[in-house]
């Protein structure tokens, strides 16, 4: 008596997948008896298989049913033009709102490096 070395598991559920596209319960049934070590296995894949196509399906009802009505779309249009007009009418800061902070900056660095020169020799001696 020839005996076959058992099929490995991803190669059964590979072969289930291509039997059909949306398998059906006697494909099931076909390939639980043909594999009965996998029954659980086959079973598992199948209901995931099965609820994939089902949201991919309802995935295509929604593109198709979300066609936007002229009214939202004159909405969204008329939200989009108040925002960019809003955006472009806010005063940009200045370069003058820039000095300070950057007159401020050289003054924390003088006074740091005033302090070093200060504080350095009595903490190294």
């Amino acid at each position: 008596m020839i005996t076959y070395a058992p099929m490995p598991l991803d190669d059964v559920l590979h072969a289930f997948a291509m039997a059909k596209a949306v398998p059906d319960p006697g494909t099931l049934e076909e390939f639980t008896r043909k594999y009965p070590a996998y029954a659980d296995e086959l079973t598992e894949f199948a209901v995931d298989l099965l609820l994939d196509s089902a949201i991919e399906d309802e995935a295509d009802e929604t593109e198709v049913g979300e066609s936007v009505s002229p009214a939202v779309s004159r909405a969204i249009s008329y939200f989009q033009n108040a925002l960019y007009e809003l955006e472009r009418s806010r005063p940009r800061p200045s370069k003058a709102f820039r000095k300070p902070r950057t007159r401020l900056r050289i003054w924390i660095e003088s006074v740091s490096d005033r302090w070093r020169a200060v504080c350095a020799p009595t903490i190294h001696s």
